[in-house]
């Protein structure tokens, strides 16, 4: 008996695991952050200013956020900051809509961010680097 059980939980299990294709219906263009660090190229030299508070505001207004995270991780945020301030990206760190996001670069114009957004997911082979605007 344990082992028939076995095999009907070993059989659920496999046949939940194939490649579904969901249509676009439900799909987002937000996707959830994974807990990873990102293996970014080191082509982009600038400087960070922090302000007072720790979390950057400038007046661009497309960021290419590589993660966010809630009000209560914001040691993360600033960890993920740091490493990529480290391989010389123009890193920030926003907070908006209660979240602590990282920019990994901003730019004044959305034809322009969404082409780095597109290079940068190609580069890591992560899709879920997106582009936030900020008014």
């Amino acid at each position: 008996m344990k082992l028939v059980l076995a095999f009907l939980i070993i059989g659920c299990c496999i046949s939940g695991c194939k490649n579904k294709d969901l249509s676009s219906q439900h799909l987002s263009r937000i996707s959830v952050i994974r807990d990873t660090e990102p293996s970014l190229p080191n082509n982009n030299k600038a400087t960070y200013t922090p302000s007072q508070t720790g979390i950057q505001q400038n007046n661009t207004q497309y960021h290419i956020i590589v993660a966010s995270f809630s009000t209560r991780e914001k040691a993360r945020a600033e960890k993920m900051l740091s490493r990529l301030k480290a391989k010389d990206y123009p890193a920030t760190l926003l907070y908006s809509s209660q979240r602590y996001r990282v920019s990994i670069e901003s730019f004044s114009t959305e034809a322009e961010a969404n082409a780095a957004r597109d290079e940068y997911r190609s580069i890591t082979d992560r899709q879920d680097i997106w582009v936030h605007k900020i008014n």
